[in-house]
């Protein structure tokens, strides 16, 4: 059964129950999902349904997975009453409007003046190679933490087909390449196709996760 199917059955289900049985918390509009002359009916009460706080959470969730709509995700945690992750998703929004236009307007970033003077004034602060290094290796490490390793996670690796480590209490790939490279050097610059099961094998080594 498709989502489409069980969403519509959903709210066909929901128009059954009388005022009664389900609170007057708040009204959902569902025939826009479906239908080019949306406009038309939106205001219309046959596209009205009575919804308790418990269904509207689920009207949204399933709306997400059929259209993959960030406000309709959004909407999950708000009416949770999880607002930091609402409002999280909400930024996360507004940083792709603003970045678009800016791309489409060839500003900021997306401006090669912009980027020559940015680059100018870090390059003529004192000591700028030995602040600019470890300030992006710092960022990486921020960036891709917990991504592809967690604390919790625990890999044995191979090294050409024996069993020879136990990695765990790391919390980025680059925290396990280490580990490796200690053991064995090899020209293998990233673990993570490894962790991810993109690659099966990867210069000598290979690993399989342990317990869930």
């Amino acid at each position: 059964m498709s989502t489409k199917t069980i969403y519509r059955g959903y709210s066909e289900k929901r128009t059954s129950y009388h005022s009664k049985t389900l609170p007057r918390l708040t009204t959902w509009l569902w025939f826009n999902c479906f239908s080019e002359l949306s406009r038309i009916y939106i205001d219309s009460k046959q596209n009205l349904i009575s919804l308790s706080i418990e269904d509207h959470i689920k009207a949204h969730e399933i709306l997400f997975k059929l259209y993959k709509r960030p406000q309709d995700y959004s909407s999950v945690f708000l009416l949770k009453g999880n607002l930091s992750e609402s409002r999280r998703i909400w930024r996360q929004l507004g940083a792709k409007a603003v970045n678009a236009i800016q791309k489409r307007e060839q500003r900021t970033f997306w401006s090669r003046d912009y980027q020559r003077e940015m680059a100018s004034r870090s390059m003529n602060r004192e000591n700028s190679l030995e602040l600019r290094s470890p300030g992006g290796k710092k960022g990486g490490r921020k960036r891709n933490l917990n991504r592809v390793f967690t604390k919790k996670d625990r890999f044995l690796f191979y090294f050409e087909e024996q069993p020879v480590l136990c990695v765990f209490n790391c919390e980025t790939g680059t925290d396990v390449l280490n580990i490796l490279t200690e053991y064995k050097q090899t020209p293998m610059l990233r673990v993570s196709p490894l962790l991810t099961g993109v690659r099966k094998k990867c210069y000598g080594w290979s690993c399989e996760k342990i317990g869930n």
